[in-house]
C-alpha cells in the first residue's frame, strides 16, 4: 500500500513525484516505469543538452506555441509558468542560460545536469523507482486504487494499492487499451514533430544540396491557407528545420490523414511579396545588365541553391542577365516564392518523439489536473492532448501540469 502511484518515469512523472514529496514529505510516493530506462527524453533533448524551457514569461505569448491545448494551458501557466520553474531549478543550484533563439539550457550544456538532479532528489526524498513495471490497468476499491503491473524482468503480475494515481505515461499509443474501462475521453495519438521526406524525383535534385540552410523561409502545404516561417535545412532525406517542424506540429492530424503524402510550396525569400520580389529582380538585372547570371545574387541564398533555382527556371548561368525576357523573370519569381517539393513520408526529429493526442483536456480540471469524473486520478505531461512546437515548450507543459497535480495532491493529503 502506497499513498501515490506515479505511472511513468519520464520528465513529468519524476518532477511530479519530487514536488509531491517536497510539498508533503509524509506521503509515500513511488514511480513505475514500463522500460528499463528513466528520463529518456530529458537525456536526448536538445542534442543531449536538455532544452528545459523557453524564454517566454508572458502567458499570452507562451500559449501561441501550442497547436493543441493552448486554452487549457493558459489557466495552468497563470499558476506556474517559465519563471517559476526556473526559480525551482535555481533553488536547487542548477544554473541556466538563454540562447539567442530563446531556448533555455542548463549552463553545463549537459542533460545529465537535469536528469542527475531528478535522480538525486528522488533518492534523497525516498521515492521508490520501479523499472520494467508495465501498467496493465486499475480498479477502484473503497476509494483506493488497485493497480496491476507486469514485472517484465521476472514475468509475473504485481498488485499495488494507492490512495492517489498520477498518470504520466507520455504520448504512448497503447494507453487507450489500459484505460478503456474508465470514462476518460481518449484521443488516439499521432506524431507531431517530424521532418519531411522528399519523394524520389525531388530527392535526387535536393541531395547535392544536403547541409544547405536558409535562415528566413516560409513553407505551405498545397491546398492549405496557413504557412509557417523560419529556417529550413536541406537534408539527405528531404527538408528539416524550424519552419518544417512548425508545419508538422500545427498540421499533425491532416498530414497523418494524408498518410504523409502531400506537396509543399517553399518561399526562399521569407515575407517578401510577389510585387516587391519582381521589382527587386528587375532592379538587379538593370544594375548588373552585363554580368553573367552565375555572378549575381538577387536574393541572399547559398550558391548551390541559387544554381539549382536557375537551372529549374532553364536559365543558362553563363548567359548575360541583361538579355533576360519577361517570361524568364516570371519563372524565377515563381520558383523563389513557390518552390514545389513532393513529400512522401516523415522522419522523427532526432530522438525527440512528440505526439498530438492523448487524454482530452475536456476531461481534466486545469485547477488540479484531476480527471473530472475520476476523483483521485491526476494526469500530467504529454499523456494529455497537449503538444508544443520545438524549443522547450513541451517540457514547460510537462513541468507546469506536474506542478499543479503535485499541489492538488499535497493539499488533499
Amino acid at each position: 500500500m502506497i499513498d501515490v502511484a506515479v505511472i511513468g518515469g519520464g520528465a513529468a512523472g519524476f518532477y511530479c513525484a519530487i514536488r509531491i514529496k517536497e510539498l508533503a514529505p509524509n506521503l509515500n510516493v513511488a514511480i513505475f516505469e514500463k522500460t528499463g530506462k528513466t528520463l529518456t527524453k530529458v537525456r536526448v533533448s536538445g542534442g543531449g543538452r536538455c532544452n528545459v524551457t523557453h524564454d517566454c514569461n508572458k502567458t499570452s505569448e507562451l500559449i501561441t506555441n501550442y497547436p493543441r491545448g493552448a486554452s487549457f494551458l493558459k489557466k495552468v501557466f497563470h499558476k506556474f509558468g517559465v519563471d517559476q520553474f526556473l526559480d525551482w531549478l535555481h533553488a536547487h543550484k542548477v544554473q541556466t542560460k538563454v540562447e539567442a533563439d530563446g531556448r533555455i539550457f542548463p549552463a553545463s550544456n549537459s542533460s545529465e545536469t537535469i536528469a542527475g538532479l531528478f535522480e538525486f532528489l528522488a533518492h534523497k526524498l525516498n521515492i521508490e523507482v520501479h523499472r520494467n513495471h508495465e501498467w496493465m490497468g486499475f480498479e477502484r476499491e473503497n476509494n483506493q486504487f488497485q493497480h496491476e503491473f507486469n514485472d517484465r524482468l521476472n514475468s509475473k503480475k504485481i498488485n499495488i494499492h494507492s490512495k492517489y494515481t498520477v498518470v504520466a505515461t507520455g504520448g504512448i499509443p497503447d494507453l487507450g487499451k489500459v484505460i478503456w474501462k474508465s470514462d476518460f475521453e481518449w484521443i488516439a495519438p499521432v506524431p507531431s514533430l517530424f521532418t519531411f521526406n522528399a519523394d524520389k524525383a525531388d530527392l535526387n535534385k535536393l541531395k547535392p544540396l544536403s547541409g544547405v540552410s536558409v535562415s528566413n523561409c516560409r513553407i505551405k502545404v498545397m491546398g492549405e491557407k496557413e504557412s509557417y516561417q523560419g529556417p529550413i535545412l536541406i537534408t539527405h532525406w528531404g527538408i528539416s528545420g524550424p519552419a518544417v517542424l512548425k508545419t508538422s506540429a500545427w498540421m499533425a492530424r491532416k498530414l497523418f490523414d494524408n498518410q504523409y503524402k502531400f506537396k509543399v510550396l517553399i518561399s526562399w525569400v521569407g515575407e517578401l511579396n510577389e510585387d516587391d520580389l519582381r521589382t527587386l529582380i528587375y532592379q538587379e538585372i538593370e544594375k548588373n545588365s552585363k554580368k553573367l547570371w552565375k555572378n549575381i545574387s538577387i536574393v541572399d541564398l547559398p550558391n548551390r541553391l541559387w544554381d539549382l533555382i536557375l537551372n529549374e527556371c532553364e536559365i543558362d548561368t553563363n548567359s548575360i542577365c541583361g538579355t533576360s525576357s519577361k517570361k524568364l523573370v516570371n519563372r524565377l519569381v515563381e520558383s523563389l516564392l513557390r518552390y514545389p517539393i513532393e513529400i512522401s513520408g516523415k522522419t522523427t526529429f532526432k530522438e525527440e518523439f512528440v505526439t498530438a493526442g492523448g487524454i482530452s483536456t475536456e476531461s481534466v480540471s486545469p485547477k488540479s489536473m484531476e480527471i473530472r469524473n475520476q476523483p483521485g486520478i491526476y494526469v500530467c505531461g504529454e499523456v494529455l492532448d497537449i503538444d508544443g512546437v520545438t524549443g522547450g515548450f513541451n517540457f514547460q507543459g510537462a513541468w507546469s501540469t506536474s506542478e499543479i497535480a503535485a499541489r492538488a495532491i499535497s493539499n488533499k493529503s
